[in-house]
């Protein structure tokens, strides 16, 4: 939710859904900035997609990541879970996956190898490590998985040649980073509180249309890598928390223009607190963060001191960091 704080809008920085936490992993540890384990980034491998469709010859399964290293060249096709809930079918489809198949569906980047080993990379929470093995054994799949935890990474198992095991259990103990907050599973109100950032942020800059597929690229932060079934999905689930702002908390403050073929989805703002003058202006943003925070059920009234914020001077919204202390 937004706030008039110092003179500036401030927001607070939304949790990530746990749900995405082994997706989270994945990805600090294919980027080496230092935020978290980066072992992945070490032995060579790099990010290809995210949520991509991935042809196989038992089916088509979506990857949640898909990664790739050269000399020697591996693909690995990440499946997150924040559970013990993996499935037969899933598992099957991932475990006969080639190169082949990826490439006819235009799923591999040029520079690697058209017969590439490809394997599947099972992504958990630690705890349910031991079931998640047992499960894959008794489906005769012989896959490594990767558990997580905070300040804790294991990966393990039968490696293909190209991926090495590692453990990792340092201090502090943190979350990897926040890259992806939440997704098009994620529950409305999770996605809408930073959609509505979003809009807080056009109105104080008092821009008249917000593009949502700008807005998109700002909260889910690796949006180049998304697929573009991935992003179709998120903007559809960006337009249903639009809808659902213009007829509630914001009603007759936003409007949505769903787009057509020429005119892509976009936010029409309608009516901003920053039009006020300044006697009134802060009591006018105080009371749109009431109604969205009711709306949303965060609660309303000033953020906590010792809460996260971020200023427009932040924004791009999805800067913030990231520790995913608890």
């Amino acid at each position: 939710m937004a706030w008039l704080h110092g003179g500036r809008v401030v927001h607070r920085v939304a949790a990530v859904d746990p749900r995405l936490r082994p997706l989270n992993a994945v990805l600090a540890l294919v980027h080496p900035d230092g935020a978290w384990f980066h072992d992945l980034a070490d032995q060579g491998f790099r990010l290809h997609s995210i949520e991509l469709k991935v042809q196989s010859s038992a089916g088509i399964v979506v990857a949640d990541a898909v990664l790739y290293r050269l000399d020697p060249d591996l693909v690995l096709l990440c499946e997150g879970k924040s559970g013990r809930n993996v499935e037969e079918e899933q598992a099957k489809k991932y475990a006969v996956a080639d190169a082949v198949a990826l490439r006819r569906g235009v799923s591999l980047p040029v520079d690697v190898a058209h017969d590439a080993p490809v394997a599947p990379l099972f992504v958990v929470m630690n705890d349910v490590r031991s079931d998640v093995e047992d499960a894959l054994q008794g489906w005769e799949i012989e896959a490594p998985v990767l558990s997580i935890d905070r300040g804790f990474a294991r990966l393990d198992g039968l490696c293909p040649v190209g991926l090495e095991p590692f453990v990792r259990d340092d201090a502090p103990r943190r979350w990897p980073p926040g890259r992806i907050r939440v997704d098009h599973q994620s529950p409305l109100e999770e996605v809408a509180e930073l959609l509505a950032q979003q809009i807080s942020v056009a109105q104080a800059k008092r821009q008249p249309v917000l593009d949502l597929a700008e807005a998109a690229s700002r909260i889910y932060r690796v949006w180049p890598q998304l697929s573009q079934s991935g992003r179709r999905e998120f903007l559809r689930k960006l337009k249903q928390c639009a809808r659902h702002l213009a007829g509630s908390s914001l009603k007759g403050v936003i409007r949505l223009d769903p787009g057509s073929n020429n005119v892509p989805p976009r936010i029409l703002v309608e009516r901003t607190p920053a039009d006020r003058d300044t006697r009134g202006m802060p009591q006018a943003w105080q009371s749109q963060a009431r109604g969205m925070a009711a709306d949303l059920g965060r609660g309303g009234g000033s953020p906590p001191e010792e809460q996260p914020q971020l200023s427009l001077d932040d924004l791009d919204l999805g800067e913030a960091d990231e520790s995913e202390r608890e």
